[in-house]
C-alpha cells in the first residue's frame, strides 16, 4: 500500500524551481547517456555485430557524450596481464597501439576497482603516469574499470590533452554509470556471440554430415554401383564447395580417364581421358599426391602446365582445384573443382574437398568395407537427426526429451531410458527423463550412489551385460529405482568441459548381453551432443536474461516517459495514477494492477487505481483496518504467493471494499521523506490462484515505484509552482486594474535560445538530416517555423503554412508518429508534398515526429527526416516525445517567466515614473516664477529622456505665434524665442491634441518637422521625436 503525497504548502522561489529542474534534467541525462550506451550494444547483437564492431559502437557513442575529449576502451587479459586498445580516439584521430602493461593509473583502478579523476598534470607526473605513443599528454582525465562478476576485465578513460580541471564530480558519477552499463552490455555481447559461434559451428557441422551422410546413404543403397556414388560425391562438392562445376578422375596406368562430372561447363567426350603428365594440373596433383589450387586459369605459366594451358582454350574455366584422391599412401585418382569466374575457393572449401576426395576413394577402392560403411553411416543418421532437434531447441527440458525419445527410437530393444542431471552443490541426481516399458515416470531427486556414481567420478562409460547380481555389490548398487532389476546396463557420462554433468543409462530387463561395442559408442556420441546442446542452452539463458534486464530498463524508462506526458498534461497526480496503472498493466501479466494511497492522519485507504479481471474499478475509500496497520508498520515490499486470504483472516476487521480477495499479492510502498504521513503504494494481485509472483516481477515493481516516487515528487513541486504562479497572476491582475497592459511582446530571445538548444539537441541526439520546430499560432492556424534543417544546412525565414502533413497529423492528434519506409501512398494518406530531393538515392524513407504540449494545449510539434529505411526506432521516438514534453514545459516556464518579468519592469516604471511626478511636484511647489517652472520641467525632462534637444513650447493664439519659453539643445540653452505659427511637429502635436513619436527623420519629415542641417548638409540631423500635448 503506497502513500499518497499531498504536497507542503512552503514557499519555493523561481531559483529553487530552476535549480531542481537542472538536477532532475542532469540525472535523466546521465540515465539516457547510460541507455544510449547499452542500446548501442543491443543493436549491434540485433544486428550481427561481431564483439570488436560493438567495441566501436560503443566507442563511437562515448565520443559522441564526451565530445571534444579523448576516449579510450580497454580490455584487460589477466593471464599475460597485457592491456588491448578496442577503441582509442583522441582529437578526432584513431590509435591503434599494440598490447602493452597497464601503467600505474590503470594498476591502481583496477587494485582498487573504484573510478579516479585526476585533475592537474601534477598529479599525473607524481602517479608515474605513461603516455600512448603517438598521442598526446593528458592535462586531466577520468578512469573507470570495468568488471563483471568482481572481476576487472578493462577500463574506460576519459582524458583532455589540452586543459587541467576538465572534469567535474558530475562527470566522474556519468563515467562511473556507463563504465557499469558497458561492462554489463559487453559481457552480454561476450555470451551472444560465444552461442553464436557454437550454433555456427554446430549448423555447418551438420551440414556438412548430411552431406557425408547423403553420399553414405547412396553408397549404401548401391554399394557396387560406383558411379551413383561418384556422381553424388560431385554433386555434393560442387553444392557446399559454391562451384559451377566437379570432375573426378581415375587412374588407370598412365591415363586419367573421367568417372563422373557434375555441373553445366564443358568437360570430356565419353571414352576421352587426361594424360598423366606433370604438365597437366590434375596430372602433376596425381604424381605429387598434393592439392593444386589456381586462382586464375587463364595466368598460368605456359612452360609449367603446356597441357593444361591448351586444354584451358577448350573448357573455358577460371578458378580450379585439385584434390589427390588417395588410400593407403597411393594416389588413385583426383577431384577437380572448378568455376567459370575468377573466384578462389576458401580455407573452409579446400578442408572440405579433402574429405570429399577421400569419400571418392572410398567409393572407388573400398567397396569392400561396404557393411562396415553402411553401419557407420546408420550411426551418423542417428547423430544428425539428434542434433538438428537439438539445434531447434533452446530449452533445456526440451534437449532432455529431444534426446530421451531419439534414444529409445533408436535402440528399441532397451526397455529402459533415464537422463539424469547430477548437481554437484546438493550431491543429487536429478532424473529429466525416465522410462520404463514405454511409459514415461516422475521421480524424485536421489543421492550419488552405485553404477552412475562410477560414471560421475571416472567420466568413462560402464557396461553390464551379466553377472548382474555380483556387479550390483561391486559397485554398491543395492537398490532400484522403480519396477524390476535390469539384467543388461550401459551407462555414459555427458560431459561439459571437463565437468561431468550427468548420466544417460540404458536398461534390458529380460535379456543378458543385450548391448554392443557399437551401442557405447553410439550413446557416448548421443550423449556428447547433448552436453554441447545443454550449454548452448545454458548459454541462451544467460543472454535471455541479460536481454531481459535490458527490456525492463526499457520499460523503466516507458513509465518515466509517460509519466512525463502525465506532468507536462497539467501534472495532476490523478494523471500519474492512471498513466502508471495503465502502463503497469501492460507490463505485468496479472490479473488485478491496483495502486492505493493511505492517508496516515485521517486513517483512510484509497485505491486510486484499479484493474481487476479486464474490468476498471471505481476509486473507492475505506477507513484503515489492522491489517493496514501491520502493512504501514513493515513499510517495506510484502509478497503473499497463494496465501494471502489466510494472512488477511488474522485481521478481522479487514473488508474487501471493491473486487475479489487476492490469493496471490506483492505490494511496494513509496515513502516520501517530503511527507511521511502519505504513503502510495503499487500492487500485483491474482485473484484465482494460478500465479506466483516471481523476484523479477518484485524487482521490476520495486524499480519502477522508485522511478513512480521522482514523478509524484515533481507532481508536488509543480502543485507548488502553480500556487506561486497563481499568486503572480493576481498580483499582475491588480496591476492590470492600475495600469493598462501593453498589446503585444517584442521579440524574446530566450524563447528562440530555446528552439535552437532543443533544435540542435534533437539534430545531434537522432544525426537529423532534415527537420524542424514549429510553434503553432492557434488562433490563425499557421505554423511558424522557429528552427528548420534542410539537408543539415540551417534555414531562417521559412515561411509560415497551416499545419500539414506528417507534423500536421502529430498536431492535430495530439500523439507521435514514426514512419519507417515513406512511400507516396503514405505521402497521400497523410497530405504530405516533401519527401526531400526527388530521386530514389536521395528521397526520405524514415519519419518521426512528436507533438509540444504543455497543459492540455499542444504549442506545435517537432518533424525530423532521414532518407535512410527503418532508421527511427520506437526507443528514438520515446526520446522524441520526452524532450518535445520538457521543451513544451520549458516554453511555458519561459512564457510565465516573461509575465513576471514583464510585470515587475511595469512596477519599476510605474515606481519610476511616481518619483519623477513626486519630484517635479515638490519642485513646482516652491516656484511662483513662471519661468523658473518652465526652465524646472523642462531640466527635469531633459535629465530623464538624455535627449539631444528638449524645448516646451506654446500657442499664443492672439499673436498667431510659437512662443518656446525653454530650449536646450546638445546640453546648451538656446534662445526663447518665437515664430509664426503655420507647419511644423508642434502644430500637428496642438492640433490633434496626442502625442507623436517618430523613429526616423523620414517619419518626421512626412508629418510637417522641419529641416536642421550642418551647414552645407541637406541631411537632417534629427533622427528620433517624441512630443505629447500640454
Amino acid at each position: 500500500m503506497e502513500r499518497r503525497m499531498t504536497p507542503t504548502k512552503a514557499k519555493i522561489s523561481v531559483e529553487d524551481l530552476q535549480s531542481e529542474v537542472k538536477r532532475l534534467s542532469k540525472a535523466l541525462k546521465e540515465r539516457d547517456a547510460a541507455l544510449a550506451v547499452i542500446n548501442s550494444v543491443t543493436e549491434g547483437l540485433a544486428s550481427g555485430l561481431e564483439v570488436d564492431a560493438i567495441f566501436e559502437l560503443v566507442g563511437k557513442r562515448i565520443s559522441k557524450i564526451f565530445s571534444g575529449h579523448a576516449v579510450a576502451l580497454y580490455t584487460f587479459d589477466e593471464s599475460t596481464e597485457m592491456a588491448e586498445a578496442r577503441f582509442m580516439l583522441e582529437k578526432g584521430v584513431r590509435h591503434s597501439p599494440p598490447p602493452f602493461a597497464p601503467g600505474p593509473i590503470g594498476r591502481r583502478t583496477m587494485a582498487s576497482k573504484k573510478p579516479l579523476m585526476i585533475s592537474t598534470r601534477a598529479e599525473f607526473e607524481a602517479m608515474g603516469a605513461i603516455t600512448i605513443e603517438g598521442t598526446e599528454a593528458s592535462q586531466s582525465g577520468i578512469y573507470a574499470p570495468l568488471f563483471v562478476h568482481d572481476k576487472v576485465v578493462g577500463a574506460m578513460n576519459i582524458e583532455n590533452p589540452d586543459a587541467e580541471h576538465a572534469f567535474s564530480p558530475a562527470d566522474l558519477r556519468l563515467v562511473t554509470t556507463l563504465a557499469n552499463s558497458v561492462s554489463v552490455a559487453l559481457e552480454s555481447a561476450r555470451l551472444f556471440g560465444e552461442l553464436q559461434k557454437s550454433n555456427l559451428e554446430i549448423s555447418q557441422a551438420l551440414e556438412h554430415q548430411t552431406a557425408m551422410s547423403e553420399i553414405l546413404h547412396v553408397l549404401a543403397a548401391a554399394p557396387s554401383d560406383i558411379q551413383t556414388v561418384l556422381a553424388a560425391v560431385a554433386e555434393a562438392a560442387a553444392r557446399l564447395c559454391e562451384a559451377d562445376d566437379v570432375q573426378i578422375y581415375r587412374v588407370d596406368g598412365n591415363r586419367l580417364p573421367q568417372v563422373a562430372h557434375f555441373g553445366p561447363l564443358p568437360a570430356l567426350k565419353d571414352g576421352e581421358s587426361l594424360p598423366l603428365v606433370p604438365g597437366l594440373i590434375t596430372g602433376r596433383a596425381v604424381l605429387e599426391q598434393r592439392m593444386i589450387h589456381i586462382e586464375d586459369f587463364a595466368k598460368i605459366a605456359r612452360d609449367e602446365y603446356p597441357e593444361s594451358a591448351k586444354l584451358q582454350k577448350r573448357l573455358k574455366h577460371r578458378s580450379v582445384i585439385v584434390t589427390p584422391l588417395l588410400r593407403e599412401g597411393q594416389a588413385i585418382g583426383a577431384l577437380v573443382v572448378r568455376r567459370n569466374d575468377v573466384q578462389p575457393f576458401s580455407e573452409k572449401h579446400i578442408t572440405l574437398l579433402s574429405t570429399f576426395a577421400d569419400q571418392a576413394a572410398i567409393a572407388i577402392e573400398n567397396v569392400r568395407l561396404f557393411h562396415e560403411t553402411q553401419q557407420r553411416a546408420q550411426e551418423l543418421a542417428i547423430i544428425n537427426s539428434v542434433q538438428a532437434a537439438l539445434a531447434a531447441k533452446l530449452d533445456m527440458q526440451a534437449i532432455y526429451e529431444a534426446v530421451g525419445d531419439k534414444i529409445h527410437e533408436v535402440f528399441s530393444e532397451a526397455q529402459v531410458v533415464d537422463i539424469l542431471h547430477y548437481d554437484v552443490d546438493t550431491k543429487l541426481l536429478h532424473p529429466r527423463y525416465v522410462l520404463e516399458k514405454g511409459k514415461r515416470y516422475s521421480v524424485e531427486p536421489w543421492p550419488l550412489r552405485g553404477f552412475r556414481k562410477h560414471i560421475i567420478e571416472t567420466g568413462r562409460p560402464l557396461v553390464i551385460n551379466q553377472d548382474m547380481q555380483e556387479k550390483m555389490v561391486e559397485y554398491d548398487n543395492d537398490w532400484v529405482v522403480l519396477g524390476e532389476p535390469s539384467k543388461s546396463w550401459i551407462g555414459v557420462p555427458m560431459i561439459v568441459g571437463a565437468a561431468v554433468k550427468g548420466v544417460i543409462s540404458l536398461q534390458h530387463l529380460d535379456k543378458e548381453n543385450a548391448f554392443s561395442d557399437s551401442d557405447v559408442r553410439l550413446l557416448q556420441t548421443l550423449a556428447n551432443s547433448m552436453s554441447v546442446a545443454l550449454e548452448n542452452a545454458r548459454l541462451f539463458d544467460e543472454s535471455q536474461r541479460l536481454l531481459k534486464e535490458t527490456e525492463e530498463r526499457n520499460a523503466e524508462l516507458a513509465i518515466i516517459n509517460t509519466v512525463q506526458r502525465a506532468l507536462s498534461a497539467q501534472l495532476d497526480i490523478r494523471g500519474i495514477y492512471e498513466a502508471v496503472g495503465e502502463k503497469l498493466r501492460q507490463i505485468f501479466d496479472s490479473q488485478t494492477i491496483a495502486i492505493y494511497s493511505a492517508d496516515l492522519k485521517q486513517r483512510i485507504n484509497t485505491s486510486e487505481y484499479a484493474f481487476e479481471k479486464g474490468q476498471k474499478l471505481d476509486p473507492v475509500s475505506q477507513p484503515f483496518s489492522t491489517l493496514h496497520d501491520h502493512l504501514v508498520e513493515l513499510s517495506d515490499t510484502y509478497v503473499f504467493n497463494g496465501d494471502f486470504p489466510e494472512f488477511a483472516a488474522q485481521f478481522v476487521d479487514y473488508r474487501v471494499r471493491a473486487g475479489e480477495m487476492p490469493k496471490s499479492i506483492v505490494g511496494v510502498p513509496i515513502i516520501s521523506k517530503q511527507d511521511p504521513d502519505n504513503i502510495v503504494t503499487l500492487t500485483l494481485q491474482d485473484i484465482d490462484g494460478g500465479k506466483i509472483f516471481t523476484d523479477s516481477d518484485v524487482r521490476l515493481l520495486e524499480t519502477l515505484a522508485n522511478s513512480m516516487s521522482v514523478a509524484l515528487e515533481n507532481a508536488r513541486l509543480f502543485d507548488e509552482t502553480q500556487r506561486l504562479l497563481k499568486q503572480t497572476e493576481q498580483r499582475a491582475a491588480e496591476l492590470e486594474i492600475i495600469n493598462s497592459v501593453q498589446e503585444g511582446l517584442a521579440a524574446r530571445s530566450d524563447l528562440q535560445a530555446i528552439y535552437d538548444l532543443i533544435g540542435n539537441t534533437i539534430r545531434d541526439l537522432f544525426s537529423a538530416e532534415s527537420m524542424y520546430i514549429a510553434i503553432v499560432d492557434q488562433p490563425e492556424n499557421v505554423a511558424h517555423y522557429v528552427y528548420f534543417l534542410a539537408m543539415g544546412e540551417r534555414v531562417f525565414g521559412e515561411p509560415p503554412t497551416a499545419p500539414k502533413g506528417f507534423g500536421g497529423h502529430v498536431y492535430t492528434h495530439r500523439q507521435p508518429l514514426r514512419l519507417s519506409d515513406i512511400t507516396a501512398e503514405t505521402m497521400r494518406e497523410y497530405g504530405s508534398n516533401f519527401m526531400g530531393p526527388q530521386n530514389d538515392e536521395n528521397m526520405a524513407h524514415s519519419w518521426m515526429g512528436a507533438p509540444i504540449s504543455s497543459g492540455d494545449d499542444v504549442l506545435g510539434m517537432v518533424s525530423i527526416l532521414n532518407q535512410r529505411k527503418d532508421f527511427f526506432t520506437e526507443s528514438d521516438l520515446r526520446l522524441l516525445s520526452t524532450l518535445t514534453n520538457g521543451m513544451g514545459v520549458a516554453l511555458e516556464n519561459a512564457r510565465l517567466f516573461d509575465e513576471t518579468q514583464r510585470l515587475l519592469d511595469e512596477t519599476k516604471k510605474r515606481a519610476a515614473e511616481l518619483q519623477i511626478i513626486n519630484s517635479v511636484q515638490e519642485g513646482l511647489a516652491s516656484k511662483l516664477n513662471l519661468q523658473d517652472i518652465y526652465d524646472l520641467v523642462g531640466e527635469k525632462i531633459h535629465e530623464i529622456f538624455k535627449a539631444d534637444t528638449t524645448f516646451i513650447a506654446f500657442h499664443d493664439q492672439e499673436k498667431a505665434q510659437v512662443i518656446a519659453p525653454y530650449y536646450v539643445d546638445r546640453g546648451e540653452p538656446g534662445l526663447q524665442g518665437s515664430r509664426p505659427y503655420g507647419k511644423g511637429l508642434v502644430e500637428v502635436i496642438i492640433e490633434s491634441g496626442q502625442p507623436v513619436l517618430f523613429n526616423t527623420a523620414q517619419e518626421s519629415a512626412e508629418a510637417g518637422a522641419f529641416l536642421i542641417a550642418s551647414p552645407g548638409s541637406d541631411k537632417d540631423l534629427n533622427e528620433a521625436f517624441i512630443g505629447v500635448p500640454i
